[in-house]
């Protein structure tokens, strides 16, 4: 999902990325299957983020030369759509969060939450191993995800 994000302190326009985790959605008993804003997906990041390291985020003038900006956002969609669908794959998203749990514009806790609901189903084994200790007290998470956690606890246990 891509979604364009207005500045309030100026005519500059961003655009925001979400990819929505059916996997994650279900464990959570999300009850959409279809989001309607970036914000409202689970990987969430804005454009710049995935293609320019050290880039804190992209913004485009409306006052200047449109044609210009309208070009530029095309070009960097052709660019990160691709990375988007790759990541809309739960194997590649479990990959990524391996890497680095607070990727996109999620928390760590966020990354971690999502990494054990992906790796549960899909393993590795030793990740799930290695994530017991983190997950085992869901009153660290934030109240979305305890519930989740206490019911993958408890079918892990039985």
């Amino acid at each position: 999902m891509i979604g364009m994000q207005r500045s309030t302190s100026g005519p500059e326009l961003t655009l925001n990325y979400g990819v929505w985790i059916r996997r994650i959605a279900v464990s959570m008993d999300e009850r959409s299957d279809d989001p309607q804003r970036a914000e409202d997906c689970h990987w969430r990041e804005r454009c710049g983020f995935s293609s320019r390291p050290g880039v804190v985020d992209l913004w485009w003038r409306l006052d200047g030369d449109l044609d210009k900006a309208w070009q530029d956002m095309r070009e960097r969609l052709e660019f990160e759509i691709p990375q988007l669908v790759a990541l809309s794959d739960d194997a590649t998203l479990r990959d990524e969060l391996l890497r680095n749990r607070s990727a996109g514009m999620m928390t760590e806790i966020t990354g971690t939450f999502y990494l054990w609901v992906l790796v549960s189903a899909l393993g590795p084994e030793q990740e799930r191993t290695r994530l017991l200790p983190v997950v085992s007290n869901p009153e660290a998470f934030p109240p979305q995800f305890r519930e989740a956690l206490r019911r993958s606890l408890k079918s892990r246990s039985s």
